[in-house]
């Protein structure tokens, strides 16, 4: 019994990211197609921006959001690159969301295992690395500046107003919402695994911030924290 109500669960979570994914898909592909004015250069500013820090081409906050979405893989990275009871390798869905955000990380999330009885923690370099304070720090001196630029410096009448008008504001602003939803189910059945859920689950509320903090102290997880 118990094992069909696992089974279940598991078969609905991964509708669940099938669903969003084709629903996120036709959105991005058609509502700026159809609904939206042309972009006018506006993405190769924003690419610019990014690449060369030439930081006058767009609105701090636009920076922000765009440069975040490049940022949240890393996050990823750190929980599924080395998740010990998967057969499926999740780089290439990485690397694919650097290029296409959550859509291109969403079809591992679906296709993975999703039995957390299944999981097994070895330890390798690589692992050992991507949950080391020194892969955390390198996030924090990307991710903390980024905020504090884009929430200081940026206007958000700005960001709203191309939210409503520019493609790719539009598309990445709901990319962003989406995968940083994702990263609380991933980091979510990570607490399920080490059963940490009751002490730290109030750090997302801080955004962004609650995620570096939970990476500094899941550093010393270990599976015999199992009750």
């Amino acid at each position: 019994m118990a094992n069909n109500e696992l089974e279940k669960s598991i078969f609905e979570k991964i509708n669940i990211i099938w669903m969003i994914w084709l629903v996120f898909l036709l959105y991005a592909i058609l509502i700026p197609n159809l609904f939206l004015p042309a972009d006018n250069g506006f993405s190769r500013d924003v690419i610019l921006a990014t690449f060369t820090l030439n930081l006058n081409l767009v609105d701090p906050s636009i920076f922000m959001i765009f440069s975040l979405l490049g940022v949240l893989p890393l996050m990823c990275a750190s929980i599924i690159l080395f998740d010990n009871n998967q057969k499926l390798p999740s780089w290439p869905f990485l690397l694919a969301s650097l290029g296409t955000g959550v859509i291109g990380l969403l079809p591992y999330l679906a296709l993975r295992n999703h039995n957390l009885n299944d999981y097994k923690e070895k330890n390798n370099t690589l692992r050992f690395l991507f949950k080391s304070k020194i892969y955390v720090f390198f996030i924090s001196i990307i991710t903390v500046p980024l905020l504090y630029y884009g929430l200081i410096n940026g206007d958000l009448s700005v960001y709203f107003e191309y939210w409503k008008i520019n493609p790719l504001v539009h598309v990445m602003t709901i990319d962003f919402v989406i995968f940083y939803l994702l990263l609380n189910f991933l980091i979510y059945q990570e607490l399920k695994v080490y059963n940490f859920q009751k002490r730290i689950r109030y750090l997302f509320l801080l955004p962004m911030i609650g995620f570096i903090l939970y990476f500094y102290m899941r550093i010393d997880f270990k599976l015999d924290n199992l009750d």
